[in-house]
């Protein structure tokens, strides 16, 4: 009854919005990936039958089999979005159950009413934004990936990845988790586990890709989409005034070394992913969290609904023990920085759209709201790793222990 309620709260809220705002398209909710212009010229391309990837260059950043589907059923864009917004919700609710069955917290609902009533995610649905399409099939893969299902957890990754080519980089993550449970699914009761090899989770999805690209260069007529969609998300064509820190450093920098800032963004923070996959594989539900807060604070198109989403993602994975092995200060410190930044938001509205006050102060609440996602990611990071470490240590002393008491009745 509650999940009714919360849903049918959802739904009015998002409708309210909808209503009130018929065409709303801030830099806050929407990016060149998910706004629902893209979607627009797209699909009227398509219906005078030109390709809506060609040369010049039109604005659709959608892959053509999402695009081809929300053509199809465009006259109730709306409808699909609070549908994709409950299916976020739904996996969130589920990954927080997950996480309950190991005490890690006693509210696993939690992250998905914060989700529903969050204004950002209402307002992005409302504004016909896209965001929950491309999130809804890689929360699916974590969810399956959980329980273990190798086929539906790479196809539902190979997914995220034709639309989110962000996804790409959670592959460790996800096969991790993968691996974790599947050989806990096999494992005799009281026997050894049987450890699945990782390189059969990477080709599952590698293949499921290349049938996704296949079916996306079928619908699209030629591989133009590719330019269009990933080239772009590769290169961060289409910058405007946005929420993320790729944005303003690349606002900052000279044209000249633009090229060299933006494979750094790319790579360089998204290094640590692999390491950071096999450091914790005993906790493969909060690396994935960790990982796709990470991929999101550094994207190159960021929107709140996708600040959003991580937060709560991360919220299904706190527990007492996490949040015993943090440090207050710095925790402190990233939730005060991050209300700041939340709250110095409306400076990029009224530069933008009241042409008032002056652009370093949007430049100021981008950069405050990287800072405390870096600042929030690096804490519960640090306390994962204590955590692990106190795990690790405590195993070690035992195994020590119990090998010198063994030696030491074979002296006597």
């Amino acid at each position: 009854m509650s999940s009714l309620l919360l849903g049918l709260l959802g739904v009015a809220l998002r409708a309210a919005l909808r209503l009130a705002l018929p065409d709303f398209d801030d830099a806050e909710l929407v990016t060149p990936l998910t706004s629902s212009r893209s979607v627009s010229e797209g699909c009227s391309f398509l219906r005078r039958g030109l390709e809506p990837y060609g040369t010049p260059p039109s604005a659709c950043r959608h892959a053509p089999i999402l695009l081809h589907a929300l053509c199809a059923f465009e006259p109730a864009l709306f409808a699909i979005c609070v549908a994709a917004d409950g299916a976020v919700a739904f996996l969130l609710h589920r990954l927080g159950r997950a996480s309950s069955r190991r005490a890690a917290t006693r509210a696993p609902h939690a992250a998905a009413v914060a989700f529903v009533c969050a204004p950002w995610t209402a307002a992005a649905c409302a504004a016909l934004g896209t965001s929950a399409l491309q999130h809804a099939p890689l929360l699916g893969a974590l969810l399956l990936a959980h329980r273990g299902r190798l086929a539906g957890a790479s196809a539902a990754l190979a997914a995220a990845a034709l639309v989110l080519p962000d996804a790409v980089w959670l592959v460790p993550a996800t096969a991790s988790l993968w691996r974790s449970s599947a050989a806990r699914r096999r494992s005799p009761p009281g026997g050894a586990r049987a450890e699945p090899s990782l390189g059969a989770f990477a080709a599952a999805f590698a293949l499921w890709l290349a049938l996704f690209a296949g079916l996306a260069r079928w619908a699209a007529g030629s591989w133009a989409f590719a330019d269009a969609v990933h080239g772009a998300w590769a290169r961060g064509d289409g910058q405007r005034p946005g929420v993320g820190l790729w944005w303003y450093l690349l606002a900052q920098v000279f044209p000249a070394s633009r090229a060299h800032f933006v494979f750094a963004l790319h790579v360089l923070p998204r290094l640590c992913l692999l390491p950071l996959a096999a450091r914790l594989r005993r906790w493969p539900l909060l690396c994935a969290a960790l990982s796709f807060g990470v991929v999101t604070a550094f994207k190159p198109h960021l929107a709140m609904p996708d600040v959003v989403l991580a937060l709560a993602l991360l919220g299904t994975q706190l527990d007492a023990s996490l949040l015993g092995h943090a440090r207050p200060s710095l925790l402190a410190a990233g939730a005060a920085l991050l209300v700041g930044a939340l709250a110095c938001r409306p400076l990029l509205r009224g530069w933008l759209g009241a042409r008032a006050l002056n652009a370093n102060f949007a430049f100021a609440a981008s950069l405050l709201l990287g800072v405390a996602q870096s600042e929030a990611l690096l804490a519960l990071t640090a306390a994962a790793l204590r955590r692990d470490w106190a795990v690790v240590s405590a195993r070690s002393a035992t195994r020590i222990q119990r090998a010198w008491r063994r030696r030491r009745r074979k002296r006597q």
